[in-house]
């Protein structure tokens, strides 16, 4: 098991009283698994992720085991030998996630050359290696190119490239498609699932759309504020779920007459035939 999460709770103060945004969870993630993470808002999906890789302050209790360190016990100077290193993040919104002063290029290097994993005159090779892995389009082009430069997907798609730069043994992506259009969803879905297989790793996606799961996980765990409610194989939650919480969301999503649930427009046959025809954007 790679991530093993033990009674994780994470709190918060505000104006004199402790606001609990994480109630003692516990799952684990194995080697090579697809992982999704489903909820609505405030269902402390983000915060849980982000206080495991010390991105957010808060008290927090348990243990969270990562390759046979305690993640909840770092300091900021071991956070750098795992942030991005062994563990890579890919966040909501590239275009602030990604730095507007810098080129493509010099982001992707950067934590190529921080830790240690190539020479700089290496790094414009290899950088550009990832741009192509991604499927970024004219990549030597986009590698002298500022963020806002570039459309949407192609941010996200160089948001990836930084996020797997350094050969993380888990990634996480929380929301990543969220502010994409469905065509572009779908390419960027398909580019996740693709990576995962190719590159043999871990993936933990966070998310409030059922449609992003069933497309590329094989499990799934529901957050209701801050507890897991209800874990199990992609199938059993989609068609088979036992929580009262886990049917409410399923029920709130579209439906289609003999059909069954519309999961997602990037499950579309015909959308999935114009996310693989159309330009990669």
């Amino acid at each position: 098991m790679i991530l093993d999460v033990k009674n994780l709770k994470v709190s918060f103060p505000l104006r004199g009283k402790v606001i609990e945004a994480v109630r003692g969870i516990s799952f684990g993630v194995e080697e090579g698994e697809a992982v999704g993470i489903v909820g609505e808002s405030g269902s402390g999906k983000s915060v849980a992720v982000q206080r495991l890789l010390g991105l957010v302050e808060g008290k927090v209790e348990g243990e969270a085991w990562f390759e046979g360190e305690n993640l909840l016990q770092m300091r900021e100077e071991e956070w750098r030998s795992v942030r991005g290193v062994k563990i890579g993040m890919v966040f909501q919104d590239p275009l602030t996630s990604l730095n507007p002063t810098m080129k493509l290029g010099a982001q992707v290097m950067e934590g190529l050359v921080f830790h240690g994993l190539a020479k700089r005159h290496e790094g414009k090779q290899q950088a550009l290696e990832w741009l192509r892995l991604v499927r970024l389009p004219d990549p030597e082009t986009r590698f002298d190119q500022y963020p806002h430069q570039l459309s949407g997907g192609m941010r996200q798609r160089a948001l990836i490239a930084i996020a797997l730069a350094c050969h993380p043994h888990l990634l996480i992506a929380d929301e990543s498609t969220t502010a994409l259009d469905t065509v572009t969803q779908a390419q960027i879905l398909t580019l996740l699932k693709d990576l995962q297989k190719q590159l043999q790793m871990t993936l933990l996606v966070i998310t409030h759309d059922f449609g992003v799961v069933a497309e590329i996980c094989t499990r799934i765990l529901v957050f209701q504020e801050g507890k897991l409610v209800e874990e199990g194989p992609i199938d059993q939650i989609l068609y088979a779920p036992k929580h009262p919480y886990t049917q409410m969301l399923l029920s709130c999503v579209p439906k289609v007459p003999n059909v069954g649930p519309v999961l997602s427009e990037a499950q579309n046959p015909e959308r999935q035939i114009a996310a693989n025809a159309g330009p990669v954007t």
